[in-house]
Formats: structure tokens, C-alpha cells, sequence
């Protein structure tokens, strides 16, 4: 699935974030982990 929407793209790229510099992400990873989201 991921193969067909990217190829229906022009351009995409990947990045890696640290948690450290994306505090939201770590925030709900968290909660996903704690089972409260």
C-alpha cells in the first residue's frame, strides 16, 4: 500500500526527527505506551 501512495507522489523524501526535537511525537508515543491515548 505505502509503494502505491508514494508512487502517485512527484517528490517525497524521509527524515529522521529525534524525540528530543519533536515533543509531540514522544508525547503521545508516551501515552500510546501507558495506554491512556
Amino acid at each position: 500500500m505505502i509503494h502505491y501512495l508514494l508512487a502517485q507522489l512527484d517528490h517525497w523524501s524521509i527524515s529522521y526527527i529525534s524525540r528530543m526535537d519533536n515533543q509531540e511525537a514522544n508525547t503521545l508515543v508516551k501515552l500510546a505506551h501507558e495506554g491512556r491515548y
